[in-house]
C-alpha cells in the first residue's frame, strides 16, 4: 500500500508486495488507486498506522534507499499478528 500526499489531495494505491528487482524484469508489476472513501480511510488510519507501527519485524527505508531494522523499543507490535486479528474481527 502506498499513500502520496499528492498537494493536499491524497491518494491511496495497493499493489503485489513483492517489488524485486527480479520481479521487475520478468513480469509487469500493477498498482491500482483505492477510489472508496471508506476503504481509503481505514487504509490510511488503521492499516498504514499499524504497518508503521510494527517493531519485531519491520523495516525502513531511508533516503539513500538502504533498508535498515526498525527499532524494538516499546511494547511489541506484529502488525502480521494485528492485522490477523483485525480480519477476524
Amino acid at each position: 500500500m502506498f499513500r502520496f500526499e499528492n498537494g493536499g489531495a491524497p491518494e491511496v494505491y495497493v499493489s503485489s508486495g513483492d517489488w524485486m528487482p527480479r520481479n521487475f524484469d520478468r513480469r509487469v508489476e500493477v498498482a491500482f488507486p483505492i477510489r472508496s472513501k471508506a476503504l481509503r480511510r481505514r487504509i490510511e488510519e488503521q492499516i498504514l498506522p499499524l504497518s508503521r507501527a510494527d517493531n519485531v519485524k519491520g523495516w525502513s527505508l531511508d533516503a539513500g534507499g538502504c533498508y535498515r531494522r526498525v527499532s524494538q523499543a516499546g511494547n511489541a507490535v506484529r502488525s502480521q499478528e494485528e492485522l490477523i486479528a483485525l480480519a477476524r474481527g
